[in-house]
């Protein structure tokens, strides 16, 4: 993985050196390192004052998720503005011609709240799906495919007139296990909702826009509300289905370059080895961190020992508790589990800054991390991120707070081709 993701690198280090505050050269040939994640925080907090006015927005690579980089590289090697690159464009929306066009409202399904303090403690509850996941079969195939649904809320709109919209798209993943075989990320964009009715006002206030010039997300966000980008500009219809990334040699299914399957079963030294990434961050506490990198593990196809072992882990983080019987975004039920804490470094979504000169603001929040999970199989049903306190300043009408969510409708080995790849 270290030698594919090298050109990837160099690309992005190219593109976003003029805004590199770093002295030297921090990035290493390994887009999952803490250096690499240092470095861009580092460029997206405080860009020099002599980078051009077109600014880059980055997401950290995510824990437990490091499968998604190597797609994300190759993205960077096809496109010349590389994978976390949003163009900034110094220009109206665009207009809806003529008509205005009809545009909904996001609404959540009854039951999505969820009841804290439910009569299954989290950690009762976590403990009895470990002990169903570890009697599970282990399965294996060609492909891990992995397909979600994923929104994100953006502010949009002018500086004095803001308001939220919900960009949504689904994305299908199929990670191959061998080298002979060709990885593929099909992503398709589905449009856009508005997330209240006082933001449909607001919309309309603006004209109707049918366009917004900030980078669409790719994916669901971190708990600071980074997500991948995409070129801009977001539109309001959705789009069609298109191959994002591609790319062979050795199996993406790997964690830290060791594969899925090397991954400790004990608690205790899969929590030493996740907050190995977790050095030196200051934005959110260890527990925030291991609850994201278990939400990355439980989506991958470990073994079942494993994911067990990452079961029992967030049984014994302090701060974790059962939501009860909730519905996802989709109108899933399953087993609600969440974690709220302190975000030191937020990002304010879709900023009118995010392609100025002064870099994406941020501040702190109080984000709810939440999963939900079908606690019969122990596989996931989503992940949602909702703000308990907003970033400073921010009007937040969102249901619940949501400001990001994935929803999975399946993760499965199989054996069929994915679409653009090949088979020996």
């Amino acid at each position: 993985m270290r030698e594919r993701n090298r050109s990837g690198v160099s690309q992005v280090r190219s593109l976003v050196a003029p805004g590199n505050p770093v002295p030297g050269d921090a990035f290493d040939g390994d887009w999952a390192t803490v250096r690499w994640q240092a470095e861009l925080r580092a460029i997206v907090s405080h860009p020099r004052q002599d980078a051009p006015a077109a600014r880059a927005r980055f997401r950290p690579v995510p824990p437990g998720r490091r499968w998604r980089v190597a797609g994300l590289a190759a993205l960077a090697a096809a496109t010349a503005a590389g994978v976390f690159l949003a163009a900034g464009i110094a220009r109206a929306p665009g207009r809806a011609p003529g008509r205005t066009p009809a545009l909904s409202v996001f609404s959540l399904p009854p039951g999505s709240t969820g009841a804290a303090g439910s009569s299954v403690p989290a950690r009762s509850l976590l403990l009895t799906v470990a002990q169903t996941v570890a009697r599970a079969p282990v399965a294996t195939g060609r492909y891990w495919r992995i397909d979600t649904t994923f929104g994100n809320f953006r502010l949009v709109g002018p500086p004095t007139d803001r308001y939220l919209i919900v960009q949504q798209g689904r994305e299908d993943n199929w990670l191959a296990r061998r080298a002979a075989d060709t990885s593929a990320s099909v992503v398709q964009l589905l449009g856009v909702k508005l997330a209240s009715a006082a933001d449909a006002a607001a919309w309309r206030r603006d004209g109707s826009p049918v366009t917004w010039n900030i980078a669409p997300d790719v994916g669901a966000a971190d708990p600071q509300g980074f997500a991948a980008a995409d070129a801009a500009p977001v539109r309001i219809a959705a789009g069609r289905p298109r191959i994002l990334a591609e790319s062979s040699g050795p199996s993406e299914l790997a964690y830290d370059g060791k594969p899925l399957s090397a991954l400790p079963a004990d608690p205790a030294l899969l929590r030493t080895l996740l907050l190995a990434g977790y050095q030196g961050r200051n934005d959110g506490s260890a527990g925030s961190w291991l609850f994201q990198a278990a939400f990355g593990l439980l989506a991958d196809p470990v073994t079942p020992a494993v994911r067990s072992a990452v079961y029992r882990l967030l049984a014994g983080l302090p701060g974790v508790r059962s939501l009860g019987p909730v519905r996802d975004v989709a109108g899933q039920e399953g087993a609600g589990i969440a974690l709220d804490g302190r975000q030191s470094r937020c990002l304010i979504p879709g900023s009118m800054l995010d392609a100025s000169g002064s870099g994406p603001p941020t501040s702190s929040c109080v984000v709810q991390q939440r999963l939900i999970i079908n606690p019969v199989t122990g596989m996931l049903l989503a992940q949602e991120l909702r703000y308990l306190t907003p970033p400073a300043g921010q009007r937040w009408p969102a249901p619940g707070g949501l400001f990001s969510y994935e929803v999975f409708g399946s993760s499965a080995w199989t054996s069929r081709t994915p679409p653009g790849g090949t088979s020996p």
